[in-house]
């Protein structure tokens, strides 16, 4: 199974490399925009590096370099991947570099535990194509670019593989990690809780540790609230990105009329039809594999679709649903037995990816 995981990050590595070096080559890139993307290049990187240094990669490379500070937007973003990154460029410089290697191996990780987890419900070879869905998806290079994807994934995937193993405590403290990582980690507690009650007649001490993602998400809201001395809400924080809640009809009619209104844009093309088809597998993920996954999977995307952006109604709901491993589970339960069907989801999959890296490299807002 390792070799397995190496392989898919070799392949995909090499493969996301490849095409965003030839895209720079081809089309040069035009001049970055804003403070943030003034980092890019500025210690020299090598242009094989710096193709990453895009966007939020450049927000955790500002935080793992200076830390958080009050009034600059950077408690916006969970700490531990920024903690993660500062540890590691203590060896390995540049930042960028640390935090690709960060990510690397949360994905090793994750891919891991992705199949072994999968298998439990689909078997191996479902499992394993489930794990090429997740890599080949559109937002899939996500997996791979200086971002919390991976590890947030990995997370994730560890607390519900531990609480299939009736490790509540350990489960509950992937879970106060994940925590620490993403927000949405604590959609994580009900599904422990769950899957702790499921095994036992009447709950004990251990019930508790299924409250470790809230925990750890307070905590860490809190560590970076009194660290820095930030006194605005989190909505406040949260303004420069144009966020606001609406219902979900409204977000899918927003977002169509978006669409229709520009003659076509592919990345909220991605998230309208991406978010249309997570709510058709999500309905599969409640019928077909554990009840536990049905509880994380709903209120995630309830929350995504909720959500709406200022720059386009539906903007990142493709990088956000790409963690969402259940429903790559789901979708792999279908195609398994149907391989001409599964090898041309592949290939559209990794073709709109190819599209939506090489707007990404040249700072077009994909996610």
């Amino acid at each position: 199974m390792w070799r397995l995981t190496l392989g898919v990050l070799v392949a995909m590595r090499l493969g996301l490399e490849l095409v965003g070096l030839a895209s720079v080559n081809l089309t040069p890139l035009g001049p970055p925009n804003g403070d943030w993307n003034a980092l890019v290049g500025a210690s020299g990187e090598p242009l094989a590096l710096s193709i990453w240094q895009r966007w939020d990669a450049l927000w955790y490379q500002r935080i793992a370099e200076d830390w958080y500070r009050a009034d600059d937007g950077t408690v916006h973003f969970e700490p531990l991947y920024p903690l993660l990154v500062r540890a590691t460029s203590v060896i390995v410089r540049p930042t960028v570099l640390a935090q690709l290697v960060v990510t690397s191996t949360a994905f090793v990780v994750a891919a891991w535990l992705f199949v072994e987890l999968s298998r439990l419900d689909v078997g191996s070879e479902a499992a394993c194509l489930a794990l090429l869905l997740v890599v080949a998806f559109p937002a899939g290079f996500f997996l791979f670019a200086p971002y919390t994807e991976s590890l947030y994934l990995a997370l994730s995937l560890g607390a519900f593989r531990l609480a299939r193993a009736d490790r509540p405590w350990l489960a509950g403290a992937c879970g106060f990690v994940a925590g620490c990582t993403r927000t949405v980690g604590a959609f994580l507690v009900a599904p422990l809780a769950y899957s702790y009650l499921e095994r036992r007649d009447k709950p004990g001490a251990a019930l508790l540790a299924a409250l470790g993602p809230g925990l750890g998400l307070a905590l860490s809201t809190a560590y970076l609230r009194l660290s820095t001395g930030e006194h605005r809400s989190m909505v406040a924080v949260a303004e420069p990105w144009g966020d606001r809640l609406s219902p979900p009809w409204q977000a899918l009619a927003a977002s169509w009329e978006f669409i229709w209104g520009l003659g076509g844009d592919p990345p909220e093309l991605v998230n309208f039809v991406g978010l249309l088809g997570a709510i058709v597998l999500a309905v599969l993920v409640t019928r077909r594999l554990p009840l536990a996954y049905a509880l994380y999977v709903w209120p995630y995307l309830a929350l995504v679709a909720s959500r709406q952006s200022a720059a386009a109604p539906l903007e990142s709901v493709a990088r956000y649903l790409v963690v969402l491993f259940p429903l790559f589970v789901a979708l792999s339960g279908l195609l398994v037995r149907k391989p001409l069907l599964a090898m041309a989801t592949l290939a559209v999959s990794l073709m709109l990816q190819v599209v939506l890296f090489e707007r990404w490299v040249h700072f077009g807002f994909v996610g």
